[in-house]
């Protein structure tokens, strides 16, 4: 990401043509996306006795953040456009960073 943003290169898998969001496709990226979901349903059904408000709860929280990250998404993407992708790659960089660094001991 940094290294497009960098260049000013456009990738061709990515653009809006490539991409649809709609029917089948969007059953699949969201299956995709809620694979993580999985995991932890498996955690919370050995861990916890109450599952019915938790999963209330979560999923509640859940569709609120990602109701928040597309309107989010889709204005910063408009008010940053090229600069987005950098933006981007720094936040996923620091991400990565402080997930290596807190393994280290």
């Amino acid at each position: 990401m940094l290294w497009n943003a960098w260049e000013n290169r456009d990738c061709q898998c990515l653009n809006s043509a490539s991409i649809k969001l709609e029917g089948f496709g969007l059953y699949l990226l969201a299956g995709g996306v809620s694979i993580d979901a999985l995991s932890v349903g498996f955690s919370l059904g050995i861990f916890v006795s109450r599952i019915v408000p938790t999963t209330l709860i979560m999923g509640t929280m859940a569709g609120t953040m990602t109701a928040a990250g597309i309107l989010l998404g889709h204005r910063m993407g408009t008010v940053l456009s090229s600069k987005a992708e950098a933006l981007g790659g720094i936040i996923l960089l620091i991400i990565g960073l402080k997930i290596g660094l807190s393994i280290v001991p």
